[in-house]
């Protein structure tokens, strides 16, 4: 996972993650500061699988220090 700086293009951080196929990101949490990030298993190897054991998993990453926007509410 990047997080890239929107204005300058500027590579900020890297989040290595435990498995290769990440599939959304999304944050979450009662202040959006946690990030939600799900990933796939589907169509891998028993190779694969066995390098990568988290793959299928949703994470959940505290303590970036950085919060997502507010979602909106409809009626």
């Amino acid at each position: 996972m990047l997080e890239v700086d929107p204005i300058s293009g500027k590579l900020l951080r890297t989040v290595t993650m435990p498995c290769a196929r990440i599939t959304s990101a999304v944050f979450g949490g009662p202040n959006y500061d946690v990030l939600y990030v799900t990933s796939a298993k589907r169509n891998l190897s028993e190779a694969d699988l066995k390098k990568t054991p988290a793959a299928g998993y949703l994470f959940a990453i505290h303590g970036l220090g950085i919060s997502g926007p507010k979602s909106l509410s409809a009626k």
